[in-house]
């Protein structure tokens, strides 16, 4: 029923402010249940074909461009407001402009998930990033219905079929922790922003992360050298990281001596809380942030990070969907398949790393 009716459109049967038939007539016209005729009518209004005016009903929006239908790009992820998330849609957007796509931005934040796998499945071109944690799972399954027009980043899907595109874990891990080794860290601790919800994806990256830093397999889960900040959707990650960081700072001022932190937000909680903790960062105590972005040059702590390549994935996941034939970004492998990329990461070495004092 949503395909005759974009055709309806596509064709002028329905124009810029013409009033769409009632639900009960479109039920009586199609022989579907009013609920089926809601849910096609709601894609439309996502699609931004159409619009609610009470009382009066469901009209065409003026203005429309229906032939587009198709062109636009969803940038879809949640939720946390991180820098990297920040990036993707900063980068989405000049992408999607660049292969002539609208862009749309959604954020899910739990509860909402239905808005994001409505656009999936209106038929919309999407990347999602993060589809981690189990709040998601309809996301996920949405992803997979959409037979390759929906990527992922950052999680592999790809065994569902759907395209996905992620950093190099294992060699960002091994640049970091060689970087601390060679400035004579021979004790390094790790903090992860912890699933509220749990996911297997991360508790694979925090084992592969845990036997990086020199725990053994199976022991990064206990260790106190692993810190796990845990989500509140109250209290902003980098404030619970801080507190969390400081109580650790003063619980054991002998503990590591470099800290390879996931994500740019909470290394900055982790520098400010060693601040705070008297403890100086890189003198007495040095932090890398894996997953850091531009702002790390720019910040009064120049924070020395692991780049994932936030554009290299966005242009890698649109090649992997059928958009545009971009040219190959610098530090790219190959994909792996059809269904696969794999982005090389980069280390910018800045201020926060120091020789170890201890």
């Amino acid at each position: 029923m949503y395909e005759d009716l974009l055709r309806e459109l596509r064709a002028g049967g329905l124009r810029p402010g013409d009033q769409l038939p009632t639900e009960q007539e479109l039920s009586d016209r199609y022989g579907f249940h009013r609920n089926t005729v809601r849910q096609a009518v709601k894609r439309l209004t996502i699609n931004g074909l159409v619009e609610k005016r009470k009382p009066r009903g469901v009209f065409v929006r003026p203005g429309v461009a229906a032939d587009r239908v198709g062109d636009r790009l969803c940038l879809i992820y949640g939720p946390e407001d991180t820098t990297q998330a920040t990036a993707f849609v900063h980068d989405g957007i000049a992408a999607a402009r660049a292969h002539g796509l609208d862009p749309r931005i959604i954020r899910m934040m739990v509860g909402d998930e239905h808005i994001a796998v409505a656009a999936i499945e209106g038929g919309e071109r999407a990347l999602v990033i993060g589809a981690h944690f189990d709040p998601l799972d309809e996301v996920r399954q949405a992803m997979t219905r959409a037979r390759g027009r929906v990527a992922s980043l950052g999680v592999r899907l790809e065994q569902t079929g759907v395209p996905s595109v992620v950093c190099d874990d294992e060699r960002g891990i091994n640049l970091c922790v060689a970087h601390l080794r060679e400035h004579g860290h021979r004790r390094i601790g790790l903090v992860v922003l912890d699933g509220e919800f749990g996911s297997a994806t991360l508790e694979n990256e925090i084992r592969v992360w845990g036997e990086a830093i020199g725990l053994g397999r199976g022991e990064a889960a206990g260790s106190p050298d692993l810190l796990r900040v845990r989500r509140s959707p109250e209290v902003p990650v980098e404030v619970t990281g801080y507190h969390e960081m400081l109580a650790r700072f003063r619980s054991e001022p002998a503990g590591p001596t470099g800290w390879l932190v996931i994500g740019e937000e909470l290394a900055y909680a982790a520098a400010g809380a060693a601040a705070r903790a008297g403890i100086r960062v890189p003198q007495e105590l040095s932090l890398i942030a894996y997953g850091g972005t531009g702002r790390s040059e720019v910040q009064p702590l120049r924070m020395t990070a692991l780049d994932c390549g936030i554009r290299e994935h966005v242009n890698a996941a649109l090649r992997l969907i059928g958009v545009g034939k971009a040219a190959e970004p610098v530090g790219e492998k190959p994909p792996d398949d059809a269904l696969l990329g794999v982005i090389q990461p980069v280390l910018h070495e800045r201020d926060s790393v120091a020789a170890a004092a201890r």
